[in-house]
C-alpha cells in the first residue's frame, strides 16, 4: 500500500495539509502570538450544546480519583531545582507501560504511533543536558543528542513562563501506518492518543503534589513548538510530526 506521506501533491493525505496549514516557523509564530494577543472573547451566548431537555441530578461523586482529576492544575512558574531521575521516569512511564509491561495508552489498531522525547534541562547525571528517546517497551531511554541552550528552548517551545522548565517533554507521531489503515479518520486517532499521553502527564505531576516525600512536580502544556523541534529529536528528515510539548519543573505550582 502507498505511504500516505509520500504521496504526490494530487494524491497528497487532506491530513497532512492540514499539519502544513497549521505549522508554527519563526516567520509564522509572530503571527499566531499575534493573533492570540489580540482576540477578544465574544459575549456570553447560549452555547451550541444547550438544548431544551428534561434534566436529571446526578448522584456526587466523593472519591481519590475524583480528587486528583480536580487537583491538576496548569503552571508557569518554575524554580531552578533539578528534577531527579526517579521523577523522569515517572513522568515517561506516564506515556508509556505499566509496572507489568502493560501500554497506559490506548493505541488504534495497536499501531503505536508515539514516540516521546525528553530535553532534561537541569537534571542528575546521566541525563543532565540531553535529549533522549523514551523506549516504553523496555522502560529505558536513548540519548539522542544535547539540549539546546535555554534561550533557544524558549524560542522553540515559544515558553511563556517565569524560570526555566527543567524538563520539556515533546510528542511526536508517525503517521504514515495508521493512516495508511484508517485514512483520514487516522489523524483523529492520532491527536486522541496525544491527548491522553498529556492528560496521563497531567495526573501524574498532580499526584506527585500530594506526596509527604519526594520531588513534587509541576507543568502546563505548550501550544506553540516549533516544526524545528524536530531537528533536535532527530526527525527532521523523517514522516513523524512533532504534535506538541509540556514543560515540566519542580517546587510547588503556582496556578495559571
Amino acid at each position: 500500500m502507498t505511504d500516505p506521506t509520500e504521496r504526490t501533491p494530487a494524491q497528497r493525505s487532506p491530513f497532512l495539509d492540514f499539519w502544513d496549514a497549521s505549522r508554527l516557523t519563526q516567520l509564522t509564530v509572530d503571527q499566531f502570538v499575534t493573533r492570540s494577543a489580540t482576540w477578544e472573547e465574544p459575549e456570553p451566548s447560549i452555547s451550541v450544546f444547550d438544548q431544551a431537555a428534561s434534566e436529571l441530578d446526578l448522584p456526587p461523586i466523593d472519591d481519590k480519583l475524583q480528587d486528583l482529576f480536580a487537583s491538576r492544575v496548569s503552571s508557569r512558574r518554575f524554580t531552578d531545582e533539578p528534577i531527579p531521575t526517579t521523577a523522569v521516569a515517572e513522568v515517561l512511564a506516564a506515556t508509556g507501560p505499566a509496572g507489568d509491561g502493560r501500554p497506559v495508552i490506548p493505541s488504534a489498531g495497536g499501531l503505536d504511533p508515539l514516540g516521546v522525547f525528553a530535553l532534561v534541562l537541569r537534571g542528575e547525571t546521566p541525563l543532565d543536558g540531553y535529549v533522549v528517546h523514551y523506549r516504553h517497551r523496555e522502560h529505558r531511554v536513548a540519548i539522542i543528542g544535547e539540549v539546546p541552550d535555554e534561550e533557544r528552548c524558549r524560542r522553540l517551545f515559544s515558553l511563556d513562563c517565569d524560570g526555566s522548565p527543567a524538563m520539556l517533554l515533546a510528542f511526536a507521531v508517525d503517521p504514515g501506518t495508521t493512516l495508511s489503515k484508517y485514512g483520514e479518520r487516522g489523524g483523529r486517532f492520532l491527536l486522541q492518543q496525544v491527548g491522553h499521553a498529556m492528560q496521563n502527564v497531567g495526573l501524574r505531576l498532580a499526584e506527585s503534589q500530594r506526596r509527604r516525600r519526594g520531588t513534587k512536580l509541576h507543568g502546563y502544556i505548550v501550544g506553540g513548538v516549533l516544526d524545528e523541534v524536530a531537528d533536535h529529536l532527530r526527525l527532521g528528515h523523517t514522516r513523524a510530526e512533532v504534535v506538541g510539548a509540556y514543560a515540566i519543573g519542580t517546587g510547588s505550582p503556582a496556578p495559571t
